[in-house]
């Protein structure tokens, strides 16, 4: 299929896939160049509050993270790598294939909810601190995914990233100097993100520079199979992460190939860069760099306990709870009474005595927990019993939390209905 003139520029050679003839290939408008990674920034942008932060940033989290999918090899041992650049405006997009938490060098976690990402790119666009718009690109992470015209069947997540630090100028592609960064993306809620041999990463090239066509806001790729030399027709055998095809690919279960998707023409197409040796032998760089964190696994507990010699009569029982999920305390009214309203107490430990503390008559029996308040929810009652059910937030901050529960509620007879529960010890996990 000839590929229309106006969709990329090659400035290079690329090997033409799936039929395509070279020369139909070299009749397309991709671009790639050499980069030096010396003058590559860091950056950091929380997602939460859309702020940026220049330089080595410090994130506070409530539990730890684990780096599920991991290719950041963007740079030789020279210290140069590559960027590559298509049509602007979000005419088109660029999809590559690769495993998440199941290839050879990924790993076991589970969870599967992505805290945050890493990646490298380059923009000529103004920045933003010097009265500029700043780069955007539109990131996208698929569950099901394989290269060769693939679609993608389950969106995690599409996040449209603009204002991202870019250059001290407006230009484009073909001006000289950029601004380089390694961007870190925190996401407000942990996304889920399932694990499995074969997922989509895409790069919408969302902006235009003043050439007019070209982005101005570009991917680094990444280096596949470890820049060996060696291409998709002679990687590992059968393919790490797991491909029907049987290609080579990296420890990520990564290709050096990508998908083309653009409108205005259409264009759908499959290629690959000749940037190792001569033109069109086999390539190490397409997919680009990329790293995921996810919430690392951590079991929730969830320990019902009572004062030791004269125990609470009314009882709470609860479900674990974990991210994103929704938890449930049920209070038990024993003996039964009429109905009533009750309130879990929530705070961050358990009482210091075995035995707790005295109530106060009222609430009649035993105070179990201590610390520090943590927050309060309501509820009623039928007499005999009553649920609470509230959904715990998909925060990392919230991962590894603390917590004592301990229910008052009333049933009737004035002061003497006024009653404490027995108490549960939690901590909220991802599972």
């Amino acid at each position: 299929m000839m590929v229309p003139k106006k969709s990329l520029i090659l400035a290079g050679a690329a090997l033409a896939m799936l039929g395509a003839s070279a020369g139909a290939q070299s009749q397309s408008t991709k671009l790639f160049k050499r980069a030096g990674g010396g003058s590559v920034k860091q950056a950091t942008l929380d997602l939460g509050t859309g702020t940026y932060t220049r330089g080595p940033a410090v994130h506070q989290r409530g539990g730890f993270t684990v780096a599920d999918f991991q290719n950041l090899d963007a740079f030789d041992g020279s210290g140069f790598g590559w960027v590559t650049v298509d049509t602007g405006g979000g005419t088109c997009r660029w999809f590559s294939n690769a495993a998440k938490g199941a290839a050879a060098n990924q790993s076991t976690n589970a969870s599967d909810l992505m805290s945050d990402v890493v990646f490298f790119y380059c923009s000529n666009a103004l920045d933003v601190a010097s009265g500029g718009a700043g780069g955007s690109v539109t990131l996208g992470f698929y569950e099901g995914y394989t290269v060769f015209g693939g679609a993608p069947t389950t969106t995690a997540a599409l996040v449209a990233l603009t204002g991202m630090p870019a250059n001290t100028s407006q230009g484009s592609w073909f001006s000289a100097g950029a601004g380089c960064y390694g961007l870190r993306v925190i996401f407000p809620t942990l996304v889920a993100f399932a694990d499995n041999a074969f997922m989509g990463y895409s790069w919408d090239f969302t902006d235009t520079g003043t050439d007019g066509t070209l982005a101005n806001t570009y991917p680094f790729m990444s280096c596949v199979v470890s820049c060996s030399g060696m291409s998709i027709f002679n990687g590992s055998s059968g393919g790490v992460g797991g491909n029907s095809l049987g290609l080579g690919e990296d420890g990520q279960g990564m290709m050096d190939v990508w998908d083309q998707f653009c409108v205005a023409p259409t264009v759908t197409h499959t290629f690959t860069f000749g940037t190792s040796g001569a033109p069109f032998s086999p390539s190490t760089y397409a997919p680009s760099t990329m790293r995921i964190q996810e919430a690392g696994d951590l079991a929730a507990t969830n320990v019902n306990y009572n004062a030791s010699i004269t125990p609470n009569t009314d009882l709470i029982s609860a479900n674990k709870a974990t991210l994103g999920g929704t938890w449930s305390v049920t209070l038990s009214r024993i003996p039964a009474s009429v109905a009533g309203t009750y309130t879990l107490n929530l705070k961050r430990n358990k009482h210091p005595n075995a035995n707790g503390g005295p109530g106060g008559s009222p609430p009649f029996g035993r105070v179990l927990t201590a610390g520090l308040p943590v927050t309060t929810l309501t509820g009623a009652h039928n007499g005999t019993s009553g649920n609470i059910a509230v959904a715990v937030p998909a925060q990392m901050a919230y991962c590894g939390f603390h917590f004592t529960v301990q229910a008052r509620s009333t049933g009737g007879g004035g002061a003497a209905g006024v009653r404490l529960s027995s108490a549960i010890d939690s901590t909220i996990g991802t599972f």
